[in-house]
């Protein structure tokens, strides 16, 4: 467990947001691949985030939901293993914060934080092909945009009645506004374009002590986004290859996120407490703007160049990414809401020690409403591409190919969950302390088609004991033993029904590229052909085939919940009464996940069944069609980490907390976000076991291996002093390996890796110093000045942090006899018409984010 209280937060670097201050913990790292805060090898869609006592995760994808800004936060917590029973569904960790609150004595602040694009580091490259020489790989480094950001923050907190009630108040007006100044290829003209958004943060809070042995806390957080206008992109030159008709652009995105809880804490006698907690969640998104008034075309590729295209009129030629409109696309609205209530009890009892009994019940209801997506078709021309179809055909036309599509998402859902558990804490004598506890969950998964059944997970489905060990070794309470295992259930986010039970609506349909004419293809009621769908039609592919319905249902009868288990051991030495040093060692496996099993059927697209990859429906996918293809590999993902903590509390003007961490992660499942798509955060629809193809290599040989956020190494670094005369410094010091990097090929839709993992190697080693310098100078009455510079990345280093690891810009369309037989890449390759070479293959094409200053001001009393 790692905690980071007000003293140590004023002290340290860190970004805005509360999340931001817990990944100095050892096992514990914000991974752009892993889909974010990752906790001991699990995906950034496994923790719970919990504000003020309430969960605010996000209900569809489970990352953090909350912002909140860290000048109103009091403490943050990282529980990254040996949680009790009362921490509800979570395979990976638990981060939870406390927002600040009033005293007896009035405090409070007044301040800005300022950023510019002046106060960054260098821009980074970025990779490409040549717009309009796709055989051509470059990197470019596009001039920013000018930019200014404007922080002001104000907070108050004080007594409402003295020893009886107070508040807390703090607000953020974010404005940040963007220019950039653009020549547009196509008419040459010279433009000047603003952007400017706003954002809202408001955070109030009242305690009270209502009586002697009852005491209420009301909270709110609110979030209001006006969110900026696009601006056009930008070369090197100073030009745009962008549509000079689309710009000023006149769409703003709309952001609301709200969550206000109440807790109340009653001391009923001196042996029993009850706490009863509420809190409700509301969030979504909506578009002011133009957009999804007409239809659309894009372009990937180019046809400026190639013998094929010498005909085609300059007038129609465009380089690779054009667009004739912004978007055929609108969000309405797309509205979530969760409403919780709590209720626990806690009874000290003595029988043979002494007995800390708990138990609750814990009640949730989520919903979502939305209206998203297209509402005219957009026409994506492939020029030069050759169609790999399902049936095995490799089709193309004269200049290439196009699809069709007209993607939406729209429909309402509601499900409640209820959460059961129980737990002691037992101090058998003065050196001993045991934990057991079980708890379990009832849960919905929704349908958004009311007529077709969702998932129902019972009581006796998530049952999950817990069993933990605290030692004082001498009795000194200077050597100090813990241990832990448990079982532990995820609460299934929205992502899988939202996709796959009705909402969403993704069909292609694909016809060769058989007219240079392409503002002549208006197609608006695909399959038909006819004058507005030029050229030969191809096949149709409904990527959402509804797993649900009722006259087919794909959902197996016997599945399984998301199930994981965890052993961990650790001891902790006091060196001194504010140092201490500690060894820890954890290891976690994957029991069972279920998600999306694919399977390509000509004529239709890719039919999904919902179900525990390898077992049931879902052992031998590709029986029908495929007798001789084998099973399928059932998930596999584990993690061991033994970590060394140093840690000195403050004290004589400075701290430290160091970390080494030598970990493993291994297996072919990274869990619910999904780092083998470059974090792809799609709980139980991500890309592992669909096809089956992605599960093996081109021997035939089932792939595991190290998983694409393994780090072996890692040591972390986090220390403050403050000198005498008012000034303070904080560094955050982080150095760990590399990542695995492996070859990444298509097998008709679905990427395979088909030499193994980590063929490539990996990234190289990643370091990274930030630093807060910060002077406090002392004013009458109590008031101060604080200056600060918060610098992350100091160096500005620029550590390439990701590669392109695709060898071929297009697919190979084996057979599945072919493919599970065993192949040789190069010979496949060499057979299959109209396969690209990628000039990218092998380069780096992300890097460590540009160094950042935020400057601030703060006067408080």
């Amino acid at each position: 467990m790692a905690k980071k209280s007000r003293e140590i937060i004023d002290r340290i670097p860190a970004g805005p947001n509360f999340t931001d201050v817990i990944t100095s913990a050892p096992g514990t790292n914000d991974e752009s691949r892993g889909g974010g805060i990752m906790v001991d090898g699990s995906s950034g869609s496994e923790n719970r985030f919990i504000v003020d006592r309430m969960d605010t995760t996000t209900i569809r994808t489970g990352t953090s939901n909350k912002e909140v800004r860290t000048d109103f936060i009091q403490e943050v917590q990282v529980k990254q293993s040996g949680y009790n029973a009362e921490f509800r569904a979570a395979t990976g960790g638990v981060v939870s914060a406390v927002t600040r609150t009033g005293a007896d004595v009035f405090h409070g602040s007044l301040g800005t934080y300022f950023r510019s694009e002046g106060l960054r580091g260098a821009a980074r490259p970025t990779l490409r092909l040549n717009p309009t020489n796709q055989n051509i790989a470059e990197y470019v480094t596009t001039p920013p945009a000018d930019f200014t950001n404007w922080e002001p923050v104000m907070s108050l907190g004080g007594p409402i009645l003295r020893q009886r009630a107070w508040f807390f108040g703090g607000f953020v007006p974010q404005m940040n506004d963007q220019e950039r100044t653009v020549t547009f290829r196509q008419n040459g003209v010279t433009q000047t374009f603003k952007a400017s958004s706003e954002e809202l943060d408001g955070n109030f809070n009242v305690t009270g002590q209502v009586a002697k042995n009852l005491r209420a806390k009301v909270s709110g957080i609110i979030e209001r986004t006006n969110g900026a206008v696009s601006l056009p992109s930008i070369e090197v030159d100073g030009t745009s290859i962008d549509n000079p008709t689309l710009f000023p652009d006149q769409n703003r995105t709309l952001t609301y996120n709200d969550l206000y809880s109440g807790a109340v804490d009653w001391v009923l006698t001196p042996k029993v407490y009850l706490n009863v907690t509420s809190g409700f969640l509301r969030y979504g998104t909506s578009l002011d703007g133009p957009s999804g008034d007409r239809l659309r075309h894009t372009f990937t590729g180019t046809n400026v160049t190639g013998a094929e295209f010498a005909d085609i009129p300059t007038a129609l030629r465009q380089p690779n990414g054009y667009a004739d409109f912004i978007s055929s696309s609108r969000n309405d609205h797309d509205d979530y809401r969760r409403f919780t209530l709590n209720s626990d009890a806690t009874y000290y009892a003595t029988a043979k020690g002494q007995h800390t009994l708990k138990g609750g019940v814990q009640f949730e209801r989520i919903e979502n409403d939305v209206n998203d997506g297209a509402q005219f078709p957009t026409v994506a021309l492939k020029w030069g591409r050759t169609r790999a179809a399902l049936d095995g055909r490799q089709v193309r036309g004269t200049y290439g190919y196009y699809i069709v599509t007209q993607n939406r998402t729209f429909g309402q859902i509601a499900a409640n969950n209820l959460g059961l558990f129980a737990q002691d804490a037992w101090t058998v004598n003065s050196r001993l302390t045991l934990n057991m506890g079980v708890r379990t969950e009832r849960e919905d998964v929704p349908s958004y088609v009311e007529e077709n059944p969702g998932i129902h997970f019972g009581f006796g489905d998530k049952i999950a004991p817990r069993l933990g060990f605290a030692a004082d070794l001498l009795g000194n309470n200077r050597w100090k033993a813990y241990g832990s295992w448990g079982m532990f259930y995820d609460l299934t986010k929205t992502n899988l029904p939202r996709g796959l039970f009705g909402a969403e609506h993704q069909v292609a349909y694909y016809y060769t590229l058989d007219t240079y004419d392409w503002p002549g293809i208006q197609c608006a009621h695909p399959p038909v052909s006819g004058p507005g769908c030029p050229g030969t039609f191809i096949e149709q592919v409904d990527n959402r085939h509804p797993a649900n319905s009722r006259d087919n249902n794909l959902i197996a009868p016997d599945l399984e919940p998301v199930r994981t288990q965890e052993l961990t051991f650790g001891i902790d030495h006091e060196l001194s009464r504010s140092m201490s040093l500690g060894v820890r060692y954890a290891h976690k496996w994957l029991n069972q996940t279920f998600e999306d099993v694919g399977t390509l059927v000509p004529g239709v697209g890719e039919v999904f069944r919902i179900a525990n990859p390898g077992q049931g429906i879902a052992e031998f996918p590709l029986a029908a069609e495929c007798p001789t293809c084998p099973a399928q590999p059932g998930p596999e993902r584990v993690y061991d980490g033994i970590e060394v903590r140093l840690r000195k509390r403050f004290s004589n003007r400075w701290s430290l907390d160091s970390s080494y961490l030598l970990s493993r992660l291994r297996g072919n499942y990274s869990g619910l976000a999904s780092s083998d798509e470059n974090g792809r955060v799609a709980p139980n629809t991500d890309r592992f076991f669909d096809g089956l193809y992605q599960a093996f290599d081109q021997q035939g040989n089932a792939v595991y291996g190290r998983l694409q956020t393994d780090r072996p190494h890692q040591f972390k670094a986090q220390a403050t002093y403050d000198l005498p005369w008012g000034t303070g410094l904080g560094v955050n010091y982080v150095l760990e390996s590399g990542t695995p990097l492996q070859t990444q090929v298509t097998q008709k839709t679905i990427p395979f890796f088909p030499n193994g993992r980590e063929d490539l190697g990996r990234t190289p080693t990643y370091s990274r110093t930030d630093l807060l310098v910060q002077h406090t100078v002392k004013l009458p009455q109590h008031t101060r000045l604080n200056l600060n510079a918060n610098v992350i990345n100091l160096f500005d280093q620029d550590t390439a942090t990701g590669y392109n690891t695709t060898p071929y810009r297009d697919p190979i369309n084996l057979s599945n006899e072919a493919f599970f037989a065993g192949f040789d890449l190069n010979t496949a390759v060499a057979n299959t018409a109209g396969i690209r070479t990628d000039a990218r293959f092998r380069q780096a094409n992300a890097f460590l984010a540009r160094r950042e200053i935020r400057l601030a001001a703060t006067l408080s009393f």
